[in-house]
C-alpha cells in the first residue's frame, strides 16, 4: 500500500478525546477470515463495473433488521475523517469486491480484525490513503451508546480473533451487543452464547430478479452474502 505520510489530519475534537479513552477489561474471542484482508480500495464504480452492484435485505422471523437498497459513495480518508464519529461503524472498498468493516473509536484510530487479531490502528494505514464510507444505517437495530461501544471494542485489542466469521459481524456485535452477530459454534464467547434465529437473506441486482435463502446463523448469513459479492455469482 502507498504512502500516507502527506495525508492531512483531521484535528481532535472534544467529542473524539472524551470518548476515546477508557478500556474495560473485558474477555471476547474473535475470529477474521481471508475474505477480511486488507487489499487496496477503490471507487464503487469499478467495483459495480466488475461485480455489479449487490442489494439486500435481512430478515429475522419475518423481521427486518438490515436493508441496503443504495450505496452511499465513498470517499478518500481526509474527508472521511471530517465525517466519522467515535462509535461509527466505517466500510472500507477493496479490489477484489470484498469489504473491510471497522470500528472508528476517535482520534483518527479504529479498532478491527486483522491477521488473526484485534488490533487498534490508525484510520489511514488501514485504508491507506484510500476510500471509505460510514454505514452505521445499514442494520436497523438500534445501537449501544458511543462510550460502551468504545469501551468494548478497545477492550478486545490484542486478543485473537479466529472464532469470527467477518469484519462485519464483529463490528456489528460492538455496536449493538446483540447475540445474534455471536460466532455460529457451540462454544460459549465471554459468557455469551449465540442467539439461534429462522434468518432469510433476500438479494437482487439492478434489473434482476430477487433470490432468497435461508439460515439458522446470522454470521452464516452474513459470510455467504459477502461471498456472493465477491465471487460474483448471481
Amino acid at each position: 500500500m502507498g504512502n500516507t505520510e502527506a495525508k492531512s489530519y483531521k484535528p481532535v475534537s472534544q467529542r473524539d478525546e472524551a470518548l476515546a479513552g477508557g478500556d474495560d477489561d473485558l474477555m471476547f474471542v474473535f475470529h477474521s477470515t481471508e475474505g477480511d484482508s486488507q487489499e487496496r480500495v477503490v471507487h464503487d464504480g469499478a467495483l459495480e463495473e466488475q461485480y455489479g452492484t449487490l442489494f439486500f435485505s435481512i430478515y429475522v422471523d419475518n423481521e427486518l433488521i438490515a436493508s441496503r437498497n443504495h450505496y452511499d459513495a465513498p470517499v478518500d480518508i481526509p474527508e472521511l475523517q471530517q465525517q466519522v464519529h467515535p462509535g461509527d461503524a466505517v466500510e472500507f472498498l477493496t479490489t477484489d469486491g470484498n469489504s473491510h468493516w471497522v470500528l472508528y473509536v476517535g482520534n483518527d484510530f479504529c479498532v478491527h480484525a486483522k491477521n488473526r487479531e484485534i488490533r487498534k490502528e490508525d484510520m489511514r494505514k488501514i485504508g491507506d490513503g484510500c476510500l471509505g464510507r460510514v454505514v452505521n444505517q445499514v442494520y436497523i437495530w438500534k445501537p449501544l451508546p458511543a462510550m460502551q461501544i468504545i469501551t468494548t471494542a478497545k477492550s478486545q485489542v490484542g486478543k485473537e480473533s479466529y472464532l469470527w466469521e467477518s469484519s462485519e459481524a464483529f463490528i456489528m456485535w460492538c455496536r449493538t451487543g446483540r447475540s445474534e452477530f455471536l460466532p455460529a459454534t457451540k462454544q460459549m464467547v465471554g459468557g455469551y452464547e449465540q442467539q439461534p434465529g429462522n434468518f432469510s437473506l433476500q438479494w437482487y441486482k439492478e434489473g434482476e430478479k430477487p433470490s432468497t435463502r435461508q439460515f439458522h446463523s446470522l454470521p452464516r448469513l452474513i459470510q455467504y452474502r459477502r461471498g456472493l459479492f465477491q465471487d460474483n455469482e448471481l
